[in-house]
Order: structure tokens, then C-alpha cells, then sequence
């Protein structure tokens, strides 16, 4: 049985003002129809790509986005991965792990896609898809 994962591009979802300044407002709408989606996705787990992010959110941002989340964990089947370079924005990525699990989401922050797909399915085989938004 193959499982699929749906990639996810934070650029998707995450919204900026022409400031630069992070749009809450504008993000979560978009955070609830990716998981609008994704109810009709059921069998598929989560990976979103946020490499090529360049949005810097404070720590409150990244608890609103996670408490975000927690409204949404009944469409949510298992696993989110979040996939970001290591340094600075790893550890952002982190503690929106550390907050969305509080919102009894599950989350890793990963660095590599072998690594997201290890997390998401050990020792399996995996078809990967990306999701438009």
C-alpha cells in the first residue's frame, strides 16, 4: 500500500503585509481552507515546505498559527512535518511544534525530506503529491 503525502509550500499559507510584517488575519484564513482540504484528503500526511520562507514571525505569531491548528485537529489524520533549513529558523520551527502539540497536534520540525518522510512513515513506501491552495 502506497501512502501519500501532501507537500505544502508555507508560502501557501503564510502571508506578509507590503510592510513585511506578518498578516495573521490573511494566514489563517488560508491555514483553515488547506485544512478544508485536507479532510478530503484523509489517507494523506502533511509536509510543509518552508525553506524558502523569508516571513519572521514572533513567538507570538507562531503560537496564534499553532492555536490555529488546534481548531483544525479534527481534519488533521496524524503527523505534520515541518521542513525548514537548520539554524534560526529551525528553532522557530520547533516551538511552533512545541505549541501545536499542545494544541494535541502532532508536529516535527525536520531538516531534510528524508527525515520528514521517515517521521511521517517509518519503513514504508511513500508517493508524494503537492497540494495547490
Amino acid at each position: 500500500m502506497a501512502l501519500k503525502i501532501d507537500l505544502i509550500p508555507a508560502r501557501g499559507f503564510v502571508r506578509v503585509t507590503p510592510q513585511g510584517e506578518f498578516d495573521f488575519s490573511s494566514s489563517r484564513k488560508l491555514l483553515g481552507e488547506v485544512f478544508e482540504v485536507g479532510q478530503s484528503l484523509w489517507e494523506h500526511e502533511i509536509l510543509v515546505d518552508c525553506r524558502h520562507t523569508r516571513c519572521d514571525l514572533s513567538d507570538t505569531d507562531i503560537w496564534q498559527l499553532a492555536a490555529e491548528c488546534g481548531q483544525h485537529r479534527n481534519a488533521i489524520r496524524n503527523k505534520i512535518a515541518i521542513l525548514v533549513n537548520p539554524g534560526g529558523r529551525f528553532d522557530k520551527a520547533e516551538f511552533f511544534a512545541l505549541c501545536a502539540r499542545n494544541q494535541h497536534v502532532l508536529v516535527q520540525a525536520v531538516t531534510t525530506t528524508d527525515e520528514a518522510i521517515e517521521w511521517l512513515f517509518p519503513s514504508s513506501k511513500v508517493e508524494l503529491e503537492t497540494l495547490s491552495v
